[in-house]
């Protein structure tokens, strides 16, 4: 995917265009573009988004919001049409 920045000096958020692929420890997320927000450590997903999570379990649909609160809480919406 490639980064278009938002050109603020403090980079409130990173839009992420074309196969855009995350990680974040055993998950992983796929998804035509999504907008970053790294101060709260969210996510917004859109088009094609599928999650993998430890190879076991997988889930799609067309738009997600993610937001990690700690390293043992996070926080997702998957929405299908």
């Amino acid at each position: 995917s490639e980064p278009l920045d938002d050109g603020a000096i403090e980079q409130r958020w990173k839009a992420l265009v074309g196969g855009v692929v995350l990680r974040q420890e055993n998950s992983t997320l796929r998804c035509d573009s999504a907008i970053f927000y790294p101060r709260q450590n969210r996510v917004r997903a859109y088009g094609h988004v599928v999650i993998v999570q430890a190879d076991t379990l997988t889930a799609r649909g067309d738009s997600l919001r993610y937001e990690v609160r700690s390293a043992e809480n996070a926080v997702s919406h998957l929405s299908t049409g």
